[in-house]
């Protein structure tokens, strides 16, 4: 069977409430979906689309992708509702050819506003060592509330131990550090490890990821509300009486989101985990020159002028320019990691992998030169979701999807012993 393509349309709507029962307005237009897409009726599926969706797909478009559903995975003979979050419901569906992930979003009059097949992924069950307790948590700010778990590293232990507040990278990343289309569960790993090692973590779910909340639309979300939630947690963290030292340790972008949190909220100690070394705009650039040529000509002068705080014109189906995220990247382009670090009066760790394809050993030296008395730590081998991986591509990104690969045991090394030489 063909790879499937062109079937995500990444746009940006108002969140709903996290739920677990199906909605019965989101019940009706799969319904009616369903039995479309049995006859084969492009048109009328493209009438339950709302404008915006009219505007990014065309009709001509909808009935290629109908079209090539078709060919490619067959009839659905049935659809099983998981949940709804971001305004976007998750079904597993049953095709001819195999099981897929069918979203769908729908505006506030019922029409259809998102719309994706993508391969199909059963909710993973993390079991913790034997010997440590795993407690959930929920704490409410003012237009979120966070979803997250506590594992402390002994059932029956009294004395006061340090606790690490995991902040996950970018994107709708879990507790656990897994996203639609990518299951390394490394945050999992990372806290399962620090845990046998006598070290408390907290890890969450993202504000509308998973069981976390909001009440906020995903247009008018910025890089702060990140960082208020994360200063929430660490608040929480400092006024619980079983730990004797907080640290923040933040991932890819959470190392921003950790170093800003750690200057506004006093810590014991803060880590950066492949933590980006300059404003996200070069980054980004940096990326799109290695992958794409062709994007990097295009995305120049739009990242120059987003960085200057200027809307571009994009598509609203543009995964990086779309107009919806575009004020979220400018809220982040305001910040430049080298003089967030420079800021924090604290013992500093930076961690970076040296086959990691999307941050590079460039970006912890640069953390390191404006933060000289940081400690900097290269694991040899470790890419962006800490596991043991080649430089190679396509053998690197194989890593990104196996749950069952160890975080790497050098990173887990370099956090302990910073750890337990925190004053």
């Amino acid at each position: 069977m063909k790879k499937l393509s062109i079937l995500l349309l990444p746009l940006l709507f108002p969140c709903l409430l996290f739920a677990q029962t199906e909605p019965a307005n989101y019940k009706e237009a799969v319904n009616q979906f369903k039995d479309l897409y049995a006859k084969g009726d492009a048109t009328q599926i493209f009438n339950m689309f709302n404008a915006t969706m009219q505007t990014a797909l065309s009709l001509e478009k909808t009935k290629q992708v109908v079209n090539q559903l078709k060919a490619q995975l067959g009839e659905i003979q049935s659809t099983d509702f998981k949940s709804v979050a971001a305004s976007i419901a998750t079904y597993k569906t049953v095709f001819t050819n195999g099981i897929f992930g069918l979203n769908i979003g729908l505006d506030k009059t019922g029409k259809i506003s998102f719309f994706s097949v993508r391969p199909y992924q059963e909710k993973a069950s993390y079991v913790i060592s034997s010997g440590l307790a795993e407690t959930p948590i929920a704490i409410n700010t003012t237009d979120a509330t966070l979803s997250g778990s506590l594992i402390l590293p002994a059932k029956n232990s009294i004395a006061k131990v340090p606790v690490v507040l995991i902040i996950a990278g970018s994107g709708p990343t879990d507790r656990n550090g897994n996203q639609p289309g990518l299951t390394a569960a490394s945050y999992f790993k990372l806290a399962d490890a620090l845990g046998k090692a006598g070290i408390a973590t907290l890890r969450y779910d993202k504000r509308a990821v998973g069981e976390s909340r909001t009440t906020k639309a995903m247009v008018d979300m910025r890089f702060n509300d990140f960082v208020n939630d994360a200063i929430a947690l660490v608040k929480m963290l400092k006024n619980d009486p079983r730990f004797s030292k907080v640290i923040v340790l933040g991932h890819s972008e959470g190392s921003l989101i950790g170093m800003l949190a750690a200057e506004k909220e006093k810590v014991d100690g803060y880590i950066s985990v492949a933590g980006a070394g300059d404003v996200i705009n070069k980054i980004i650039k940096a990326q799109l020159k290695n992958q794409s040529p062709e994007q990097y000509k295009i995305s120049m002068n739009r990242l120059d002028s987003l960085m200057k705080g200027l809307p571009v014109k994009a598509d609203a189906t543009d995964p990086l320019f779309g107009p919806s995220v575009q004020p979220y990247l400018i809220s982040w382009m305001k910040y430049n990691p080298q003089t967030e670090i420079k800021k924090l009066k604290i013992p500093v760790l930076i961690v970076q992998g040296t086959t990691d394809i999307q941050v590079s050993v460039a970006d912890a030296q640069n953390l390191k030169k404006a933060k000289p008395d940081a400690t900097l730590v290269l694991v040899e081998g470790m890419n962006h979701v800490l596991k043991q991986a080649p430089a190679d591509r396509a053998k690197n990104l194989e890593t990104y999807n196996n749950p069952d690969l160890p975080v790497d045991a050098k990173l887990v090394d370099a956090v302990v012993s910073f750890i337990n030489q925190l004053k």
